[in-house]
């Protein structure tokens, strides 16, 4: 929390935090033709068959990582059309 006077810092949604190490990938070796974790499980992949990185999920712990994307929670704002910085869903206006 910001001291009077202090501007609040913002938050991405999909930035990593210092409360969110990057976790260790573990052996990556290939299966079936394609890269897949030694220890993969389905929620590994998404509907497409992608394989996304695991991380720990602590939204808010620590300061934001600019640059750093913490993988989940990009993959939800894709999937949900939602703003990558706040979170909110995203409204799209025609344009003629």
């Amino acid at each position: 929390m910001p001291t009077p006077g202090e501007a609040p810092v913002v938050r991405p949604f999909i930035a990593r935090t210092t409360g969110e190490p990057f976790p260790d990938l573990g052996d990556v070796i290939a299966r079936a033709g394609r890269v897949a974790s030694a220890d993969e499980t389905p929620d590994d992949r998404d509907t497409h068959g992608v394989l996304w990185a695991r991380q720990d999920h602590r939204p808010g712990e620590g300061l934001p990582l600019f640059g750093r994307i913490h993988s989940a929670r990009q993959r939800h704002a894709m999937l949900h059309l939602l703003c990558q910085i706040c979170s909110q869903e995203v409204r799209f206006r025609a344009v003629l």
